[in-house]
Order: structure tokens, then sequence, then C-alpha cells
């Protein structure tokens, strides 16, 4: 009686107590700096990039775009590429994906390219959650059609871009929660299991952490997707949500959180309201897309700021679908620019040396007794460090052997332990609670 009562106290202690890291920034070049961007998102729906049905991609149009955003303070866009993947790539006879045509590398690398030019980072998209009622809907479900886009498309891209300097991240979907069967979403005509988008999300996060220096994030629908601490909440994108649906920890991971916010949508779970603190996760977050509030976009973009946020990306320059246009923001970050000039250095900073995904690596049994297992998918050194609730280091830096090791835990009394992984360097590569049981 006396384990089963002090089990529930440790598990009810694990999901109140405060394990996030501080609210960090995203690395530009060598500096950290705040995100104050601009949704394109497109010009025309999935046809922008490859010169097909009559859509040929203009440079002159993106030059004078870019200029024009540039001029208000902007320091990132974000442009989808496959969409619903109507236009790419292509699916041959045989069901897999054919490789993408020169001149669609060629209009991505144009694009990226003039976007560098007028100072500007690019967080390309490649897919969004229409695509579980496009024709490629089985991409989200079929492991085998899902290696040939990442053979065939995917690798080819990445190798095409791997040394453009302004490649905010790659952000592998767009609010995937629409097409998956989930409580408060699954809006799509079809939709697909969560371990299923998981599982599609991990193998090209997976991919982009083997072929490309960039990051990879994922433009969650919203905080209800994002986070664990509140009612009726559940963070789908954490990294041992990755490794539960069978994939490897430290590849097929997300380098930071980008979260989406409109007043219709899950009012009370804005980001605006709520610190990155609050949310209690373990990486940087990114407001991907807001729309027109009640509040001028100055006073959002310096809500953002103060709660931790990474940066806020406006919706939009080009969507004209009554969510918010050029117009409603131009001013404003013209002036929130100005003002927070320390905070936003140059974009266009070469990124091939950036640092690999932080960890969430899986410690099981947890809670634990005796003995914990630590899984770390890595081959270099790690060192670990044990802290208690009340700040105290157990175990400082102690150097464990790669992939797995079993930490001996007798001794130890009951309660909630942070356990810290680092590289020799000081890099951060997971910080996690335990819960011991003596």
């Amino acid at each position: 009686m006396w384990r089963s009562r002090n089990y529930l106290l440790l598990c009810m202690m694990m999901l109140f107590s405060h394990a996030s890291l501080p609210a960090q920034m995203l690395k530009i070049g060598n500096e950290e700096g705040f995100v104050q961007g601009i949704n394109i998102p497109w010009r025309y729906y999935g046809q922008d990039f490859g010169g097909r049905h009559n859509r040929q991609y203009d440079p002159s149009f993106y030059d004078r775009m870019f200029a024009k955003v540039a001029a208000s303070g902007v320091n990132c866009v974000r442009m989808w590429i496959h969409c619903d993947g109507r236009q790419s790539p292509r699916l041959g006879s045989n069901g897999s994906i054919e490789r993408l045509g020169d001149q669609f590398l060629a209009d991505i690398g144009d694009f990226i390219d003039r976007a560098a030019e007028h100072d500007l980072l690019v967080l390309p998209v490649l897919w969004t959650f229409e695509m579980a009622d496009g024709r490629l809907s089985d991409l989200l479900t079929d492991e085998a059609m899902q290696q040939s886009y990442i053979t065939e498309s995917l690798i080819p891209l990445l190798q095409h871009t791997k040394d453009k300097c302004n490649i905010l991240a790659w952000e592998i979907i767009n609010e995937p929660e629409w097409a998956m069967d989930i409580p408060f979403a699954g809006t799509t005509k079809h939709t697909v299991p969560a371990v299923a988008m998981q599982q599609f999300v991990g193998r090209i996060a997976e991919a982009v952490h083997r072929h490309s220096p960039h990051r990879v994030t994922v433009g969650s629908a919203g905080l209800r997707f994002n986070t664990d601490v509140f009612a009726q909440t559940k963070n789908y994108w954490h990294d041992l949500a990755f490794q539960r649906a069978g994939l490897t920890c430290g590849t097929a991971t997300l380098d930071f959180y980008s979260v989406h916010y409109y007043r219709w949508r899950f009012e009370n779970l804005s980001p605006f309201r709520h610190s990155t603190e609050e949310l209690q996760l373990d990486k940087p977050v990114l407001i991907g897309e807001f729309g027109v509030l009640e509040e001028p976009a100055g006073t959002l973009l310096e809500k953002a700021l103060i709660n931790g946020y990474a940066g806020a990306m406006a919706w939009s320059l080009l969507a004209n679908d009554g969510f918010g246009s050029w117009s409603d923001y131009e001013g404003d970050m013209n002036v929130f620019s100005r003002e927070k000039a320390p905070f936003m250095p140059p974009s266009n900073r070469c990124m091939s040396d950036a640092e690999p995904p932080m960890t969430s690596c899986l410690l099981y049994p947890n809670p634990a007794g005796s003995a914990v297992s630590i899984s770390v998918a890595h081959s270099s050194a790690i060192l670990l460090s044990m802290v208690d609730l009340a700040g105290r280091l157990i175990i400082d830096r102690k150097e464990i052997e790669p992939e797995r090791y079993l930490l001996d835990l007798s001794g130890y009394v009951s309660g909630i332990y942070h356990i810290i992984l680092q590289r020799p360097n000081g890099q951060l590569l997971s910080r996690q609670r335990l819960a011991v049981l003596d």
C-alpha cells in the first residue's frame, strides 16, 4: 500500500514539477536571434516550382516581394513546396515516387538564393495536412512509398540546398493534426492514426538530419497538440513520441517546436497568453503562424518576445484567405524591428555548422527502483549529470557509454531527479525527469 501511494505521489510530482529548459532563441549563424517572419505561403498553391501547368517560376516577382518585406524589418519568409501534392512529386506507374526534375530544384535554389540577397531566412514547408485527401494520401501510411519519396525527391532536394546558408529549418508538414485521428482534430475526409503521422514525420526528420546540415520542425496547429501541461492537451512531437512510434532516438527528432495560433481556434491556449516556461518544453518554440487578432501586430510580437518564443511569423502575404494581409503587419513590423534591433541579428549567416538536434532519449523504467536504463543513440562520448528538485548536484558530468547505460540507483532516496546528458563541449543533448522509488 505504501509503495502504491508513493508511486502515485511521485507521478504527480513529475507532472507538476518544472523540468523545462530556459526559453531559447534560435541560432542564426553564431548568434541567437528573434525571428520576425511573414508567411508567403504560396503564389500558385502547390504549383510554384517546376514550371508545369502554365505556372512558371518568376524570379523578378520574388525579388520585388523580398525587397518589400525586408524593408519593413522581416528577417524570415515561410514558403510551401509540395502543399497537398497536386503537382509535385510525380507518382510513377508502379506506385513509387519519381525523381524531382532539374527545373524544380533550380527554381527552389533560386528562390532561396534571392531571399539571401535580401538578407532573409527561409523556412520551406514540404507538405500540408490536405495531402491526406490528395492523390498522394498513401504517402502518410505506406513505408515503401515514403522511402521512394525520401530517395527520389527529398534527398536530391537536400543535396541541392545543403550549402544554402539562409535555410532556418525544413518544416516537414503544416498542421498535421487536422489529418490525424485524435481528439479536437481530424478534420480532413481521410485521417490517419497518430502513430502513422509520427512515423511519417520521424522518417523524414531522420533523412534531413542525415543528408543536410539544417534543422527540422513541424508546424503544429496549436499548443493543444504541443504540450502536456494543460487539461486535454498532448505533445505529439516530443522525442519520446517518435521513439514510442518505433523510430530512432537522436535522429527522428525535431530541433525546435513550431505552433500556430488564430483567435477562433483554442483561444485559451494562446502563445500570447502562455510563456514558454509555462509550457515546460525542452526546445525553443517558434510561433509559425498568427493571424489578425484584437491587438495590433506590434503588441503580439512584443508578447512573443517577452513570453520567451523564438519568433513569430504573421499570416500572410499572398494567401488572400481573410486571416490577415501584409497591410495588417507592415507598419508594426517596421517599428518592432527598429526598436528590437539587438534581438534581430542579420539573417544571412551560414548555418552549415548547425548543432545536432537535442535528444530526449529513453529512460526505462520510469519510475525506477534500483536501476534505470538510459538509451542514447550517439557514438561519441556522453556526460551524465543528475540533479534533485532542490537543485543539488548528485552526479557531476559522469562519462557514460553510448547506446545504452545502466545507472545504479541503489542508495538514492525516493523523489524526482533531473537526468542531464551533455557532450564534452557542454552542448545539451537531453534533460528528463526521473522518479526514483526506494
